[in-house]
């Protein structure tokens, strides 16, 4: 997720990627 700011410091990289992606 470039360029978006996570709601959540630590693993849940992948689910703001996915968030973000919308799938």
């Amino acid at each position: 997720a470039s360029g978006v700011q996570p709601i959540t410091r630590g693993n849940n990289q992948d689910e703001v990627e996915k968030a973000v992606s919308g799938r």
